[in-house]
């Protein structure tokens, strides 16, 4: 029977409908493969990106689109924080500052997950409320050991606090310290909190105030490069120092064969003074990263608080500045964030027309439809530090303020607007 079936000619579909199932074939697979695009796309969307991949960095460490977020107020219950688990907030204490676990973990999923995440902590934040369970690294290490998203890592760092002030923070229980093993042995404390045998970066706290730390700058600089020296951590840096401190830091840290790697000081639209005093040119010019606290200098420079709104948008609110003093003097400044922000508004909508264009000039692997167009007073606070060479870390605590800072990403100040911002600043006398 084989052998008759075998000798039986072979038949062939008709030409017409071998063609109709090939473009039946064809167009299946475009479907499939047009499906797979728009799933990859979707899923390339969903996760963080950088918008300054390719910027040129000072030094080896990569701060993901150039700005991060702080801990200061993370634990710390004079700063409204509130320690009791399972405690829903009333409208009125959300409205007056207060918040929770809940908030500062959504806090950290939100940033991360978009693609902020360079996160500033300490030793000294949130001890003030005497229960170390409750301190920043203590909840930032638990918040890190739950976040599941591995390809978005946190890049912690940590600070050695001021000694003095640490001691007064905790009520005279902290240990009295000196030399450079008291570096060494307050990195692998904070280590040991934030549930990590290596951060990334470790910083020593108001370096120019530490003149009388017994050992002198010379065993704090043998204390961070004997932390690299180990591998406790990746990079070392300092904190609040002027031009002169940072290059003779830097001299004493080179003697030991290690650079410094960051210099972390207060800068904002209204604290300007390591713009003008040459901390940044300093920086830049020994290959430092400037990292910015304060950014919003309470509240000062965020736009939020106005001779016009001194309240902060909040019906019956407190006044926080006084408004003869402070907020009325800083009109023309207030009111030129406001401007400049509506003149980015209008800026990208015209560039957002070429979207290819969008992509290249804000390097957005996502292809520019993420970059936020609503643009704040807050946020020009933010994107003015970017612009100035800095890095940005102003405190988060909840998912409101989360959000408000991605939508600083994939824009920046031009040339225009920030000569804009610095001349209303120096008319504000700041």
């Amino acid at each position: 029977m084989a052998d008759v079936l075998d000798a039986l000619p072979k038949l062939e579909r008709p030409s017409f409908l071998q063609e109709r199932l090939a473009a039946r074939a064809e167009s299946e697979a475009a479907f499939e493969a047009e499906k797979k695009e728009k799933k990859d796309r979707k899923d390339k969307q969903s996760l963080s990106f950088d918008y300054y991949a390719d910027y040129e960095d000072e030094n080896d460490l990569h701060i993901p689109n150039r700005i991060g977020f702080s801990t200061l107020h993370w634990g710390d219950t004079k700063n409204g924080f509130v320690a009791k688990k399972n405690k829903k907030l009333s409208k009125k204490q959300i409205t007056s500052g207060k918040f929770v676990i809940k908030d500062l973990q959504e806090t950290y999923n939100t940033l991360l997950k978009s693609g902020i995440r360079f996160i500033h902590t300490s030793e000294s934040y949130g001890v003030s409320n005497h229960a170390k369970s409750m301190s920043a690294e203590t909840l930032l290490g638990r918040f890190t050991d739950s976040y599941t998203m591995s390809m978005d890592q946190a890049i912690l760092g940590s600070t050695f606090a001021n000694p003095y002030s640490l001691f007064l923070q905790s009520s005279g229980k902290s240990s009295v310290r000196l030399g450079s093993g008291a570096v060494t042995r307050a990195l692998e404390k904070s280590s040991q909190r934030l549930g990590t045998s290596n951060i990334e970066l470790y910083q020593i706290e108001s370096i120019g105030l530490l003149s009388g730390y017994v050992g002198g700058n010379g065993a704090l600089a043998s204390g961070l490069a004997s932390a690299l020296e180990r591998g406790a951590c990746n990079y070392v840096g300092v904190s609040n120092a002027g031009p002169g401190t940072l290059k003779r830091f830097q001299r004493l840290m080179e003697k030991r064969g290690e650079k410094l790697t960051t210099n972390q000081f207060e800068f904002s639209l209204t604290k300007r003074k390591a713009w003008k005093n040459g901390t940044i040119k300093a920086c830049k010019d020994l290959g430092i990263i400037p990292i910015a606290y304060k950014p919003f200098d309470n509240g000062l420079a965020s736009g939020k608080y106005t001779a016009n709104n001194p309240t902060g948008g909040v019906v019956g609110g407190r006044v926080k500045f006084n408004f003869q003093q402070v907020l009325e003097p800083l009109k023309i400044l207030h009111d030129t964030q406001i401007e400049v922000a509506a003149a980015v508004k209008v800026r990208l909508k015209k560039e957002a027309r070429s979207q290819d264009q969008r992509s290249k000039k804000f390097r957005n692997p996502a292809g520019g439809n993420n970059a936020n167009r609503e643009i704040t007073p807050l946020q020009v606070a933010v994107n003015y530090i970017v612009a100035k060479g800095a890095v940005p870390v102003p405190e988060i605590k909840n998912k409101k303020e989360a959000e408000e800072l991605l939508g600083c990403l994939g824009w920046g100040l031009n040339d225009n607007e920030v000569a804009m911002l610095d001349k209303a600043a120096d008319v504000c006398g700041y």
